[in-house]
């Protein structure tokens, strides 16, 4: 037991760090300098985490330095997208933030049919099974 102890405790400080994080970078979007140095000093172990990423990519959509564009091209947050949506498919606001991307900053429209399709299969299926446990639950009540 004292082991789940330990890891829940890591467990909650790692989210209450993220937590941080993504306040204190949500409140830099605006101001490349500050959002890029800060994400720099951003210890490197909580840079994988899909929350940050997605705040960094909408960094990069709305930041008002023009120079800023010449460090990368829109393809490259398409590929950010892209490579995690192949590992994070169930979630819901990577695809909404991916499907808004295509649709509004890349004008893909195809693009953003097929990752809305894709969405609307993987919907559907959970939630017949959500239903069938809700179903269950209400035979026992």
């Amino acid at each position: 037991m004292n082991k789940l102890n330990n890891f829940i405790e890591r467990l909650t400080e790692f989210e209450r760090n993220i937590s941080v994080i993504s306040t204190d970078l949500s409140n830099r979007v605006n101001n490349d300098t500050s959002f890029f140095k800060y994400l720099n000093s951003v210890d490197p172990k909580y840079l994988n985490d899909i929350r940050l990423i997605l705040i960094m990519t909408a960094a990069l959509q709305l930041s008002d330095t023009e120079s800023i564009y010449d460090s990368y091209e829109l393809t490259d947050i398409a590929k950010i997208f892209d490579i995690l949506l192949k590992q994070h498919k169930s979630n819901l606001d990577l695809n909404l933030e991916a499907i808004y991307f295509n649709y509004n900053v890349m004008s893909d429209n195809n693009k953003a049919l097929a990752l809305i399709n894709e969405l609307e299969e993987r919907l559907t299926t959970e939630l017949s099974k959500i239903n069938e446990i809700k179903n269950e639950i209400r035979k026992e009540l």
